[in-house]
């Protein structure tokens, strides 16, 4: 009987490795995937039922639901969020467009307490109007949103009142 080659063994762990870690990242925040209208393809969801048509005035060319990780929640440690942290834009919709839609969502795939912001854009992409939104049940204008919330892809209903308080800058 021959026992199995050193590249058998190799070839098995590397299998293993690439099964367990399919998703993994260097940081641990997991990869972010987005569908056609911008929400996260897994996860918990972040929707804000609004009709903001009032919102395209004057130069402004369109509108984006995006939202950002201001800090790490359930479980806190160990966890590390950037001073700055990245964006996630989800519904984006030109001002043309704007009178068809009054479901606005982005989605997140790692918990924390999420700053979200309905943007109003020009056509250089400055932002020319900011509207925060939360979950009625957050803290200071932020939506927290636990792990078991992104496992169960639970949808969170934001406050329709603009200008909950803009966290943070």
């Amino acid at each position: 009987m021959s026992s199995p080659s050193p590249r058998t063994g190799l070839l098995k762990v590397l299998m293993t490795a690439a099964l367990c870690c399919g998703a993994c990242t260097s940081d641990g925040a997991g990869v972010e995937t987005e569908t056609e209208t911008g929400a996260a393809a897994s996860g918990a969801i972040l929707r804000l039922e609004l009709d903001a048509a009032s919102l395209c005035t004057g130069a402004v060319e369109r509108l984006e639901l995006a939202t950002r990780r201001r800090s790490c929640w359930d479980p806190e440690l160990p966890c590390t969020s950037p001073t700055n942290p990245p964006w996630m834009t989800g519904t984006a919709v030109s001002c043309g467009e704007v009178g068809s839609v009054s479901s606005w969502e982005v989605g997140v795939e790692v918990s924390g307490q999420y700053e979200t912001q309905l943007r109003a854009l020009d056509p250089d992409g400055t932002q020319d109007g900011i509207n925060c939104y939360a979950d009625p049940d957050g803290q200071n204008g932020l939506t927290q949103v636990a792990k078991v919330d992104v496992e169960m892809e639970r949808v969170f209903e934001l406050d329709a009142s603009p200008d909950v308080g803009c966290p943070g800058g």
